[in-house]
């Protein structure tokens, strides 16, 4: 019998597809032989000889369906998003929040784009997990609550914010009360962090455009007066001061200013040099035509996950995660950096788009290989 994904899980993503503007669906089952994790049912590792796998030895791992994988992904094109995410789970879990402690085993992403952020909430300690963390965000989920909705909904509303009971009913013992239906507020207006109400429920005030109340931002756990607009006019009963509007009217905060684009790379010659990107994944070789032309080739060619970087001339973390989905394409070694044979493969199959290119052996001898 096939390993699958639990509807528990899947139950997540409407909720999370409709917060956040740029997450993509990354999936819950890993086709690959090669794992040993969470995306992989009990019953799939113990078949392949996987007796020590990790994700199979707690006491919570044992129980459950064996067919069932207990772990998601979600991606997400806009980094601040995805650090907003890590940035709640970390925080919840480091509270040891019912929600978490004792239910997710384990989380990836990152806090700044640059490093990647990975914590088992079980043994409360930061893990290690490899670079494709700072692009989505990677939940397990202990196996024993693989097919309990209610449990991954309860972690959903620390992915997106909420309280306890938003998603899920009131806690235990609590009064009435019902499922919230929550929507981002408008970043330009205030921050990623804000959340408002809109369900129009008892415990909900309707608030007029141009009325001004205070919010909580989550990141800085600081207050701000924000402006509502015809758009955005409704707001929880927990952002307001007693109750009532505050504050003078305001004028609606600026959108930030867009990053300045770095000068666009113009490549000296079209050639790739083999010892530049000889473990270029380590090394990360900055300002340089063979990463240049490597990162066209990668863009070219089509493979299955392949997604468009960012073609700079500098060895970046998404240049290695790209190398690794088309070296698994044509089953080979999946280190992130090119060999001769991969790159003289890819760069024919890229010739239509990218041109003919030069691969010499070395930048310092030559040593022409082919032309393609």
């Amino acid at each position: 019998m096939s390993a699958y994904a639990p509807s528990a899980i899947k139950a997540t993503w409407p909720h999370v597809d409709r917060a956040f503007r740029s997450v993509k669906f990354g999936g819950i089952l890993e086709g690959s032989a090669a794992g040993n994790g969470y995306h992989h049912s009990r019953e799939d590792l113990l078949r392949r000889g996987k007796t020590g796998a990790y994700s199979i030895q707690h006491p919570l791992d044992k129980k459950g369906n064996a067919r069932a994988a207990s772990a998601i992904d979600y991606v997400f094109d806009d980094v601040d998003e995805l650090a907003l995410v890590t940035r709640r789970l970390l925080r919840a879990a480091q509270k040891k929040d019912d929600r978490l402690f004792g239910k997710l085993r384990e989380f990836g992403g990152t806090l700044d784009g640059d490093r990647v952020t990975a914590y088992n909430v079980t043994e409360q300690r930061f893990i290690s997990m490899d670079d494709t963390h700072l692009w989505h965000g990677h939940l397990s989920g202990h196996r024993a609550y693989a097919d309990d909705e209610k449990v991954w909904l309860g972690i959903t509303e620390v992915v997106l914010g909420l309280p306890a009971g938003a998603l899920t009913g009131p806690p235990a013992g609590g009064g009435g009360g019902t499922k919230t239906e929550w929507w981002h507020v408008d970043p330009a207006k205030v921050s990623t962090s804000l959340w408002a109400l809109k369900d129009g429920k008892t415990e909900n005030i309707e608030l007029e455009p141009g009325r001004n109340v205070e919010v909580i931002d989550e990141v800085t756990d600081s207050r701000r007066t924000w402006l509502v607009t015809p758009s955005d006019n409704w707001v929880s009963k927990a952002h307001m001061k007693k109750g009532r509007y505050i504050g003078p009217k305001i004028e609606p905060r600026p959108a930030p200013k867009p990053k300045p684009k770095p000068p666009r790379y113009e490549p000296d010659q079209r050639a790739i040099y083999i010892d530049i990107l000889h473990d270029a994944a380590r090394r990360k070789p900055q300002n340089s035509d063979s990463v240049y032309w490597w990162q066209r080739i990668l863009n070219a060619i089509s493979f299955p996950g392949g997604k468009e970087i960012a073609v700079t001339g500098d060895w970046s973390a998404e240049t290695t995660a790209e190398t690794k989905k088309a070296q698994k394409s044509v089953r080979d070694t999946q280190d992130g950096w090119p060999g001769p044979r991969q790159i003289r493969l890819f760069a024919n199959k890229a010739k239509s788009e990218v041109g003919s290119l030069r691969i010499y052996r070395s930048s310092k001898t030559g040593g022409l290989i082919e032309k393609t």
